[in-house]
């Protein structure tokens, strides 16, 4: 085992010491939805849909009523950042695990484990660099394109916060 894998173990661990969290969607979706519907991002593009700003379910109903019963329901708070997050996920297109993941991994894992904020900036947690900065150069993303996924990760950042 590398010292980089040790290090990311570690931090990875610290991270998840605490619980989850009502406002860290990532961590209750795992907590309490992945055994049975597998990742969020995969479950929302294969089992959801947008239609005028509206997450649905099967046969087009609303979410919402959906999950304020299912297993016992989330808290109006959880539901809220439930919608947020799966209209983000349809809205994407699946753009990270198309030109991110084979390099990256899972996007939640990349930013808890790889990036950090300083003075407002979403930088490398081990190189420094300024993230914003470096996409424009990196995977030949166009420049809306890294404006975009710099705003996802931060997105995720202050999720994971």
């Amino acid at each position: 085992m590398t010292v980089k894998t040790v290090v990311r173990a570690f931090l990875f661990s610290v991270f998840w010491a605490g619980g989850t969290s009502a406002d860290d969607f990532h961590q209750t979706f795992e907590a309490r939805c992945m055994k049975c519907h597998g990742h969020s991002g995969d479950f929302a593009r294969r089992m959801l849909t947008l239609k005028d700003g509206n997450v649905l379910g099967g046969e087009e109903q609303h979410l919402r009523p959906f999950l304020e019963r299912h297993q016992g329901g989330l808290s109006t708070t959880e539901i809220a950042l439930f919608l947020d997050t799966f209209k983000t996920q349809l809205s994407s297109e699946s753009f990270f695990q198309d030109r991110c993941y084979t390099c990256h991994g899972r996007a939640y894992t990349f930013v808890r484990l790889n990036l950090i904020q300083r003075d407002g900036v979403l930088i490398g947690r081990y190189t420094g660099f300024d993230t914003q900065r470096f996409l424009l150069d990196h995977a030949r993303l166009t420049e809306r394109e890294a404006e975009w996924m710099y705003d996802r990760l931060s997105a995720i950042w202050l999720d994971s916060r």
